[in-house]
């Protein structure tokens, strides 16, 4: 392997890690919004709120907290309409 894909591949693996604690720590609430953009930018954040918001979505759906995991007769009025 040539030197030069080694030294790329090492360097990518700390950015990698830091960047994943920086969002870690704005996902738990330890940071502000700002903070985080700051650190690693606005696509990186606005990536990790859409795959948390998902992760979130699908816990509450396997768990039975979500309309989704409900059938139609058992949703109320107000969960039918957010469904249409």
């Amino acid at each position: 392997m040539p030197e030069g894909n080694s030294l790329r591949g090492s360097a990518a693996g700390p950015c990698q890690l830091w960047r994943e604690h920086v969002l870690g720590r704005y996902l738990r609430g330890e940071i502000a919004r700002e903070e985080a953009v700051a650190r690693v930018g606005i696509d990186w954040v606005d990536l990790a709120e859409r795959q948390h918001a998902a992760m979130t979505e699908d816990l509450a759906w396997a768990l039975g907290d979500s309309p989704r995991s409900r059938t139609p007769a058992t949703l109320t009025t107000a969960e039918k309409s957010r469904t249409r």
